[in-house]
Order: C-alpha cells, then structure tokens, then sequence
C-alpha cells in the first residue's frame, strides 16, 4: 500500500482513502489546465512506479465529486506549501501552467484569488 504523507480530512473512511489512492477514474491534472479546484478532501503520498520501481510522489484531490491526481513534482511542491500554510481551511486552488527554462510545459498551482 502507498504511503500517506498528509491527507484532509483526517477522519477518511477506509474506502474514501482507497478511492483518492486507486481511482481508476481519476483525471490527470494535466487535463485540468486553468479549472479552479475546492478541494474537499486531498491525500498526498509515495507510491512505487511499477514500470521502474522508482518511488513517486503524487497527490490526489477530490473536488466537485471527481478525483484529480498528478506526479508532478512542481504541482506537488506548491500544493504541499498551500495545505501547510492553511490547514483545515484549504483555499481554492487554480490548476497553472508554465513553461521551463528548457521549453517544457509544466503544471502548479496557486491560490485562487
């Protein structure tokens, strides 16, 4: 099983947890570019990448009765920064794009204003 490094809300039913872990039907955050996000309940954990065996981080989000996940470290790092700055009173969140200093795309996040 993954390993949960935060979640919210706390009292997660085993199933609920289950759910924002395995959903097959999540959406890739990617998909999700320039949506506004009220997160309901997130789970951010480590889990093993079957094809290389790597450990990945990745969270999951539940909003609006569907499930959001993404491995992007970027996301990643600026969601964890925002769920430990509010708590139990998360924001709203903006799905962001950017593009790196080698051209990439990539996808964060930020407090919707």
């Amino acid at each position: 099983m993954a390993n949960v490094l935060r979640k919210f809300p706390e009292t997660m039913t085993p199933k609920e947890l289950y759910l924002m872990l395995k959903n097959p039907d999540s959406v890739k955050m990617s998909d999700a570019k320039g949506a506004v996000l009220h997160p309901e309940a997130y789970v951010l954990f480590e889990d093993v990448n079957q094809g290389s065996g790597e450990v990945v981080k990745i969270v999951s989000i539940r909003s609006g009765g569907k499930v959001y996940a993404t491995n992007s470290a970027s996301f990643i790092r600026e969601f964890d920064m925002i769920a430990e700055a509010f708590g139990n009173e998360m924001p709203d969140i903006k799905v962001t794009t950017g593009k790196s200093s080698k051209g990439r795309q990539y996808i964060s996040c930020a407090v919707e204003l």
